[in-house]
């Protein structure tokens, strides 16, 4: 790989929380004689705008932006293209490895923070805590039941880094898992892991169809992308 160290890039965040919430890696970058420039419209950025925002770059680090080929062709200088985060389909990756650029994301990073936020949404859905939030706003005192989440069991689609992140925090709760991995649904051939709350236990597979399974979970988080045909 050639050394670009000698050299000062021009680094585009199109991320929208890319240097929002957290300074360092723009001083790092600064620090290494980059020039950064950040997204000035704080949301994913158009064709025409990537075009125009990031078509002289070095290097992008990107969000939710769609990175095609015909955006690609106008990256004359561009070493690599970096996602702030991980999914990279929207990158076109074969227009980038003919033009040589390198694309990078950062798997893992995120995954405690949408396990949180994982966490709290399966316990909001079960104990109606936003029904009850809009009720208090309007000044109405209405006691909901909901649903103990001890002793249920919790479908997680998506056995990754989010999902087996979200099962560690969900064990405190006596609670049963069935996880689907992504290969499994897009192949056709459904299976799933019980795992009991002992951390060292060994998953088992079964092979229960997909819907049934589903059916029966009492809650299920999902952590992927929605299926494609």
């Amino acid at each position: 790989m050639k050394d670009y160290s000698g050299e000062h890039w021009k680094v585009a965040g199109t991320a929208v929380t890319f240097g929002k919430f957290y300074k360092g890696s723009i001083e790092r970058l600064e620090a290494a004689g980059c020039e950064v420039k950040l997204n000035p419209y704080g949301r994913p950025l158009t064709n025409e705008e990537m075009i125009e925002f990031a078509g002289d770059c070095d290097a992008v680090i990107v969000g939710n932006d769609k990175v095609p080929a015909n955006v690609i062709e106008h990256f004359h200088n561009m070493k690599i293209i970096a996602k702030h985060g991980v999914g990279v389909d929207a990158i076109d990756k074969d227009q980038a490895k003919k033009q040589g650029i390198l694309v990078t994301n950062a798997p893992g990073t995120n995954k405690d923070e949408v396990a949180d936020a994982a966490m709290c949404l399966a316990l909001m859905v079960a104990r109606d805590f936003h029904t009850m939030n809009t009720h208090t706003k309007n000044h109405e005192w209405i006691k909901y039941p909901g649903v103990d989440v001890v002793d249920k069991t919790i479908g997680v689609i998506g056995a990754g880094a989010i999902g087996t992140a979200f099962v560690r925090r969900a064990t405190a709760s006596r609670t049963r898992f069935w996880l689907m991995t992504w290969w499994s649904v897009t192949r056709s051939r459904p299976w799933a892991l019980s795992l009991s709350a002992r951390r060292k236990s060994t998953p088992t597979a079964t092979s229960s169809p997909f819907t049934s399974r589903l059916m029966r979970a009492r809650s299920t988080s999902l952590t992927r992308r929605p299926f494609r045909s």
